[in-house]
């Protein structure tokens, strides 16, 4: 095998996902031109990831912008329109072999309409890795990576050797409405770390999850780090590194903690642990309302509540995710 491409286009979460996929063909074939192709607004992913040949980061509705070359294999972790144009287009200068993965597409709705838990869960790592059976690869079970200029993966910032207190994280944004616990419990988190238990809190995200952050700030009426607004990857792992544990909606911060292995403590409302992406590779805790009936009501989430009363999260103590986080940290800081 001379020559792969691996395409996972879309969401930032989803693209650290596919990072063991890489490391696995490297190690199967260290001497191949290995590409990615992901959407430009998630290629920092892939910066300085040794495995990586070459990243071609596309516009949205631009596919036809890469390169046309002949591959040997294509790997399509996407498995849409977009990533079918991509291939398409390769395939007029060449014959590559093309794999693509299970999307279980009929479990999730199982699950989304008829509650129906699947009897095991595949793990979406291991959902991507599957194909490369095909090809006699061996399967790893390593961590997610993310390969921030100064540090490698699992690597952190050094912290002094003293007494200290515990550092941890609040993520509260998502990109959807369903996904995000309650701005007024955030805060009740932060207040009850920062006053009952002495903890320095961090709050995480990109520019769009200022205004909520602020909000948090507002309600909480206590002292915080700011790391929300970063307009970069490597900003929010910068982070990370110091951190000993996160609070996190179900999102794409979740999956670069555990790249990170920074352990997480998930608060999942309208989506569930059951559709596979769960934190891979590091310390975690799933926290969900087990009592709701109506979750999930969607594997992506949803911009507001079908039945208008949200109580997959609010049916959730924030006492809960306290505890989780503390125990978290302190496994994490004893480590």
């Amino acid at each position: 095998m001379k020559s792969i491409l691996v395409i996972r286009l879309t969401s930032l979460g989803d693209v650290v996902l596919a990072t063991p996929i890489v490391r696995m063909l490297r190690s199967a074939y260290p001497e191949a031109k290995i590409d990615v192709a992901v959407d430009e607004r998630f290629s920092e992913v892939w910066n300085n990831n040794p495995y990586v040949s070459a990243v071609y980061a596309l516009p949205k509705g631009r596919e036809h912008t890469i390169k046309a070359q002949a591959y040997d294999l294509i790997i399509d972790l996407q498995r849409n329109r977009r990533s079918g144009r991509i291939i398409q287009r390769l395939q007029k200068v060449g014959s590559p072999r093309v794999l693509k993965y299970a999307k279980h597409l009929l479990e999730k709705l199982g699950l989304v309409y008829f509650k129906r838990k699947p009897k095991h869960v595949t793990h979406v790592v291991h959902r991507y890795a599957e194909p490369l059976r095909e090809l006699g690869v061996t399967i790893d079970v390593g961590a997610l990576e993310l390969w921030p200029q100064a540090n490698r993966p699992g690597e952190h910032v050094e912290q002094p050797l003293r007494e200290r207190k515990l550092r941890i994280g609040i993520a509260p944004g998502a990109q959807h409405y369903t996904k995000r616990y309650p701005v007024e419990l955030i805060a009740h988190i932060v207040r009850d770390l920062v006053t009952n238990h002495a903890a320095e809190v961090v709050l995480l995200g990109g520019p769009a999850d200022v205004e909520l952050c602020n909000a948090v700030v507002d309600l909480a009426n206590v002292s915080v780090a700011r790391g929300d607004g970063a307009t970069t990857l490597a900003a929010t792992v910068g982070l990370l590194d110091t951190l000993d544990a996160v609070v996190s909606c179900d999102s794409a911060i979740v999956h670069m903690a555990a790249a990170r292995q920074v352990p997480v403590a998930v608060v999942y409302g309208s989506t569930a642990p059951e559709f596979g992406f769960t934190p891979y590779g590091v310390s975690h805790a799933n926290v969900q309302a087990h009592d709701v009936p109506c979750r999930p009501c969607t594997h992506i989430g949803r911009s507001s509540c079908p039945k208008g009363h949200f109580r997959c999260m609010h049916a959730i103590s924030p006492l809960t995710l306290v505890n989780e986080a503390v125990r978290l940290a302190i496994q994490h800081a004893g480590a």
